[in-house]
């Protein structure tokens, strides 16, 4: 048991960090103007990506535990683990060969020391960048109830009835229906601004909160999937759009030569997301002994994202600026 928490620490320690600077590479790879397209095109073609290896998965793990094949469990997972790695190797390579860093700082010694100076420092400049600043805060709230929502879905949907297999089926379908999604976006984003597309993701978001509040577990177990289906189905709609179109409209909004510690930043407030969500949602669910009223709550965290982003400015003035 420790070796694996060992091995899921590093594993998340790796996959946060390189997240950083994969984010931060958007200023590298592509000009202002094409932002939207490029991000929104990657976590289109991302999602994807993540839904090939878990259907390749799938027979193993589903399987096994039938023995319609001779293969342990544990056996199976193992084998999910590997696929999984290995096409995340297979399908770095084409990355590590033809993009080159172009916005950074050159090396230096005492790399650790300084690196923490440069964290504080890039903290003030941003405290001076005050349209920077609303537009992380507006970020974390929205992330935090977008994060929230993905990290309780599947237990949300145990809880009023639905099957495991019903749920493999709804999280597979949702990743197909979020890569046109994704890249629907950015197309539209292009005419109405990348600032109101934000906005339309985060009524989205509050009309899943308020599904959400319609479904009780005492309702019959059809009804319920049915709407679980919906539920996952917006997910997917507006999901890879949001997440795509602020990482470009960050990008747009931030000085260039700084984009590696600016997005550093960006990444904590999306990694620290669902702390406040799934606080609300616990506290609601065991004071009423009704989930869904927890995954209702939620809608609060996303009107307040709303009321915030409101004061962040237009990001296609900052296009015109170069």
């Amino acid at each position: 048991m420790v070796y694996v928490a060992y091995c899921f620490y590093n594993c998340r320690v790796g996959f946060n960090g390189s997240n950083k600077i994969y984010d931060a590479f958007l200023i590298d790879v592509s000009k202002k103007e094409n932002m939207n397209k490029v991000s929104t095109l990657g976590f289109g073609f991302a999602y994807v990506g993540g839904a090939l290896p878990f259907i390749l998965s799938i027979p193993f793990v589903l399987l096994a535990p039938f023995e319609v094949i001779n293969m342990a469990v544990v056996t199976a997972y193992r084998i999910s683990f590997w696929i999984a790695g290995i096409w995340w190797i297979i399908f770095s390579i084409p990355m590590f060969k033809n993009v080159k860093q172009v916005v950074g700082v050159e090396r230096e010694t005492q790399f650790i020391r300084k690196s923490f100076v440069r964290v504080w420092a890039t903290f003030k400049d941003i405290s001076r960048h005050k349209h920077v600043l609303i537009f992380l805060i507006a970020f974390f709230l929205y992330s935090d109830g977008l994060g929230s929502i993905i990290r309780l879905s599947t237990g949300f949907g145990v809880t009023i009835g639905v099957t495991d297999q019903s749920l493999l089926i709804i999280l597979l379908v949702t990743q197909f229906v979020a890569f046109p999604c994704a890249i629907i976006y950015g197309k539209v984003s292009e005419k109405i601004g990348t600032k109101n597309m934000i906005y339309f993701g985060i009524g989205t978001y509050c009309v899943i909160c308020i599904i959400a509040l319609l479904m009780s577990p005492g309702r019959s177990p059809q009804f319920l999937t049915a709407m679980f289906w919906v539920l996952a189905m917006l997910v997917g709609t507006a999901q890879g759009g949001v997440q795509a179109l602020s990482r470009s409209y960050f990008g747009r909004i931030i000085p260039k030569e700084k984009s590696n510690e600016y997005f550093g930043f960006y990444n904590i407030f999306g990694r620290f997301a669902s702390m406040i969500g799934t606080t609300f949602f616990g506290i609601i669910a065991i004071a009423t002994g009704q989930p869904h009223y927890g995954i209702g709550v939620i809608v609060v965290l996303f009107i307040a994202a709303a009321i915030v982003f409101r004061f962040a400015p237009d990001d296609r003035k900052f296009i015109d600026a170069k």
